[in-house]
This record gives C-alpha cells, sequence and structure tokens, in this order.
C-alpha cells in the first residue's frame, strides 16, 4: 500500500499533484480539479483537528478492515460526511492556481 511515509510514493503523488490541469474532467467521481484538491487538503487535516469516536470491534478491526485496505478495490461514489463533501458544506476551493 502506498503511503505518504515512503519517499518514492510521496514523490510520485507530487508528481501527480504537480500534473494536475484545471480543465481536466473527472475520472472517479464529480468533483473537479479544485473541488477535488480542497477536499484532499480537508480530510489531511482531520487527524490533526478532529477527534473520532472509536466504533469498531473485533470483528471490523481483524476481517473487516484489512479486507477494505488491501483486498478490495475502492469503490466509486462513497458518501463522505457533509463536512468534507465538495458537493455539499465542505470547505469551498480557493481557486486552481492559489
Amino acid at each position: 500500500m502506498k503511503t505518504i511515509r515512503n519517499e518514492n510514493d510521496r514523490a510520485e503523488m507530487i508528481r501527480r499533484l504537480n500534473g494536475l490541469d484545471s480543465g481536466a474532467q473527472p475520472l472517479w467521481g464529480k468533483m473537479n480539479v479544485e473541488q477535488m484538491l480542497s477536499h484532499l487538503a480537508q480530510t489531511s487535516e482531520w487527524p490533526f483537528v478532529r477527534t473520532v469516536p472509536d466504533r469498531s470491534n473485533l470483528f471490523s478491526r481483524t476481517i473487516i478492515k484489512p479486507l477494505v485496505i488491501y483486498l478490495l478495490p475502492m469503490p466509486k461514489d462513497v458518501k463522505m460526511p457533509r463536512e468534507v463533501d465538495q458537493l455539499q458544506d465542505g470547505r469551498p476551493p480557493k481557486g486552481f492556481d492559489e
């Protein structure tokens, strides 16, 4: 699994972000490039500004989590909480060049 802690993975992520074009059409969901960047920035701040209650149990930690993270493909159109959904209450994008 790719991680921002791995130097090669981080370099690839930066390369891909630097290659974005404001006119690009979405390949995955409904957000445009500006909304996607705002969404990434907002969700990356979560671990530092938000306390999330642990609702897991033994089954979800030992069976479900490894399946979802390592084996199953990422599903499309997964609903995010309203506060980070760019089409609802998410932080408005500042503009592609800012």
